[in-house]
């Protein structure tokens, strides 16, 4: 572990700038614009429209009202909402109002449709629509082709993939990848051009403040396989077999009512919290959510596969050494930076955690730093913006190119 003094971090602008004269560009996106998605997808495009909003022309698309000849649009935010009626046909059916308004959108120049997640029936009948209007899109499959994802429903997926997913794929104007092990995966399955951009979170801690708790913290969806709840209660249990004092954990996410059941069943038969050291305050607001995390001493997410993971860059943010598998795609910016540390089993994260809190004040300050140097330079909304806004201008067509 480095013993290198590192200097204050500059201090970069607050997100909440004045407004510029926006660009010409308009960006179209399917989903729900709102804060405190409980969906990683929606908070993706909620964060994101908040960066953009002053540069670009930001409207959401949503499929959302009853009547089949509905249309309405409203502004939140400086960002325009335009609402039709329910989709059919599993995703195939749009409706009728929907294909006269992008009539009149396919006649306006700079307008750019933003398509995101992967193997849904309306991104494929969506990508059709615009590529036989000659409208540019791009495809973000928030890297969603690792190996261990599609392992679920493997056969299912690969046909998809080589059909309908083949062709969102094959005519985009630009596919978006979110980090570089999702460059290598999407490079699979297509040979369109690929930009990688990676996520971010918004700036709420710039300055470190010694935990007042010692707790370990999680927050994440439950779904025990994929996030990998089952090896981070094994990590769990080894330490504190192994330790002399009880620290607590802290699991905070959306979860079934069968999810839940299936973790307290698993903290049971582990035999691991006759004291009550395994707190689940579930799906909570966003300010408690930072004020866990901010109040932690560690953040371990042991995820068997992982699009991004964006709840390990707000802890880190936060000045919080983590402790992730060697499935996450951040992981190598974790590594360089010396923010944490990367494991393969939970043999090993529960190793991590006997480190972490054997550590010294200054040592453990040291890689709380890090871990915030590692969020400031690779995943700080102003290295990100500029990204962003390029990529956008590269595909934005240019006055009267489609005619």
């Amino acid at each position: 572990m480095s013993t290198n003094n590192y200097p204050v971090m500059e201090r970069f602008p607050s997100m909440c700038s004045t407004p510029k004269t926006k660009a010409t560009i308009k960006v179209f996106q399917f989903g729900v614009y709102r804060p405190e998605s409980g969906c990683g997808v929606n908070q993706y495009l909620y964060q994101n429209t908040n960066l953009l909003r002053h540069e670009l022309d930001m409207h959401f698309i949503n499929f959302d009202q009853v009547d089949q000849d509905a249309y309405y649009k409203e502004r939140k935010q400086g960002v325009t909402i335009h609402h039709f009626a329910y989709l059919k046909m599993m995703g195939m059916r749009f409706p009728q109002r929907f294909y006269r308004w992008l009539d009149e959108m396919s006649q306006e120049d700079n307008c750019i449709f933003h398509l995101h997640s992967v193997f849904r029936i309306s991104n494929y009948k969506f990508s059709k629509i615009l590529k036989e209007k000659n409208i540019p899109y791009i495809f973000t499959p928030h890297d969603s082709y690792s190996s261990e994802s599609l392992q679920k429903k493997k056969w299912l997926k690969l046909v998809f993939l080589k059909t309908l997913e083949g062709h969102i794929l094959k005519n985009a104007s630009m596919v978006h990848a979110i980090s570089n092990q999702g460059v290598e995966d999407i490079r699979r399955f297509t040979d369109n051009k690929i930009s990688m951009v990676t996520n971010f979170v918004p700036d709420y801690s710039r300055d470190f403040v010694y935990p007042r708790k010692r707790h370990i913290c999680f927050v994440g969806r439950f779904d025990i396989y994929q996030k990998g709840i089952d090896q981070q209660l094994k990590a769990y249990q080894l330490f504190q077999r192994h330790s002399s004092i009880r620290i607590p954990m802290v699991m905070i996410g959306r979860h079934s009512a069968q999810d839940l059941r299936t973790v307290r069943n698993l903290i049971q038969d582990m035999q691991l919290d006759p004291g009550g050291h395994i707190q689940i305050p579930g799906r909570v607001s966003d300010r408690d959510k930072y004020r866990y995390l901010r109040d932690s001493y560690v953040y371990m997410q042991l995820s068997r596969y992982e699009g991004f993971g964006l709840s390990i860059v707000e802890a880190l943010s936060m000045h919080k050494p983590v402790i992730i598998s060697d499935k996450v795609p951040i992981k190598d910016r974790v590594l360089e930076h010396e923010a944490g540390f990367v494991v393969s089993n939970y043999q090993e994260a529960a190793e991590a955690l006997f480190k972490i809190y054997s550590m010294g004040p200054e040592e453990y300050a040291r890689m709380a730093r890090q871990a915030r140097k590692c969020y400031e330079q690779c995943f700080h909304p102003e290295i990100i913006k500029p990204q962003l806004l390029d990529m956008y201008r590269e595909v934005a067509p240019q006055p009267s190119s489609r005619a």
